[in-house]
């Protein structure tokens, strides 16, 4: 009996102890959750969700995240793949010693080694090639060669990041890419968490349902909110656009038309009827009836030309330079907002040529001619289309 105390009553001093020599301020590593798995149409875009990411040491705490690919298919800045930091460690021994005193005083050798990829350099607090620009533009803008991939962030570094681009090429099945998120708790970093994207060919994209709400009484002056936010998409793109068309009543105005909100609104008249609206949401990767849809990349292979090249192209979004012609008869280019401003261009445009009924009956002749074509002060380039090319986009007016 006396025995069996002692063993316990000796655990006890010496937990009591190791506590009171090494109080535990952070004794366990960060969580990392990147989201669940989704689907989305090549060409569409998306939202990464890592805010369900915690320390358990202080579930308040702002951690530091960081989204990156195994695979290497995130776009990133950079002229040359290097750390901006050099790394030194304990040669067979760097798990264990972790200082240059360390390691010398248990008789190892301390070498120079190197971070070979984007996440090594970021645990260790260092900056990967140029990655501190996170968008194309800021990139360009410093003198850098922007490397685009299959996947864009605005920002790699954030809790919810937007995901710009998907872009895999031409695919006709199902594709899986992986995406990992570590986070960080200001001393280490998590287990890694991986996410994954089902990426569909576009041609299984259709369009999406609109649901215009619940029928409204509101009083004479009142400002009235139209309620679009029921619609959605069987086949996910990640955009929607909406736009709302008056169809009876007395005449009323917009004073809120954001093509990218489901919510707009108008002042209710001081007199007259009812008023009827009509929501229509589209997608940018469907065509919408007498539409084809096409996406369009600026691509510059010499590092040293593309902010020139660009600029250069700056003002093409706003004009009739590209172009379907049919016989003569052109169908301008119409370009999706918010790939253009006034000092910068992105190299990735996703236009629509929107056509007439005459434009369309005419498309389809073998015997009219038709061209894509491109005029925009130096550049010039057309290229005809065959009788199959015609064939195929024609069904897209279907």
């Amino acid at each position: 009996m006396t025995k069996y105390i002692n063993i316990i009553f000796n655990q006890l001093l010496f937990f009591l102890f190791i506590g009171i020599i090494y109080p535990c301020t952070n004794c366990s590593i960060p969580i990392a959750n990147a989201g669940d798995d989704f689907d989305v149409i090549n060409g569409g875009v998306g939202l990464l969700d890592g805010s369900a990411s915690y320390d358990p040491d202080n579930f308040e705490l702002e951690l530091l995240y960081f989204w990156y690919s195994e695979d290497n298919i995130i776009s990133y800045c950079g002229d040359i793949d290097e750390c901006s930091g050099e790394r030194y460690y304990c040669e067979g021994y760097e798990e264990i010693y972790l200082t240059e005193d360390e390691c010398e005083n248990n008789n190892h050798t301390w070498v120079q080694g190197a971070y070979n990829n984007w996440h090594e350099c970021w645990s260790a607090g260092f900056i990967w090639a140029h990655t501190d620009s996170k968008t194309e533009a800021e990139c360009v803008d410093k003198g850098h060669s922007w490397n685009s991939s299959v996947i864009t962030l605005d920002d790699y570094e954030s809790k919810i990041p937007n995901i710009t681009t998907i872009n895999l090429g031409t695919i006709s099945s199902d594709e899986i890419i992986k995406l990992t998120l570590i986070v960080n708790d200001g001393e280490y970093n998590s287990d890694s968490d991986e996410i994954k994207l089902t990426i569909h060919p576009l041609a299984d994209n259709t369009a999406p349902i609109a649901n215009a709400g619940l029928y409204q009484n509101v009083l004479k002056g009142d400002t009235v909110i139209v309620r679009g936010g029921a619609s959605y998409d069987l086949t996910n793109t990640g955009t929607m656009y909406y736009n709302w068309v008056q169809t009876s009543g007395t005449d009323v105005s917009f004073i809120e038309n954001d093509p990218t909100s489901p919510f707009w609104k108008f002042k209710a008249p001081l007199s007259g009827d009812g008023i009827d609206e009509e929501l229509t949401v589209y997608n940018p990767l469907i065509p919408q009836g007498n539409e084809l849809s096409a996406t369009l990349f600026i691509e510059i292979t010499d590092p040293e030309k593309i902010r020139p090249v660009l600029d250069g192209f700056i003002g093409l979004t706003r004009g009739t330079a590209v172009f379907i012609d049919i016989d003569g008869d052109k169908v301008c280019a119409n370009f999706e907002l918010g790939r253009e401003k006034d000092d910068n261009i992105s190299s990735v445009h996703y236009i629509r040529f929107p056509f007439s009924d005459e434009q369309k009956k005419n498309f389809t002749k073998e015997s009219i001619n038709g061209s894509i074509n491109i005029e925009y002060n130096d550049y010039k380039y057309s290229i005809n289309l065959s009788v199959e090319n015609k064939e195929s986009l024609a069904n897209d007016f279907s």
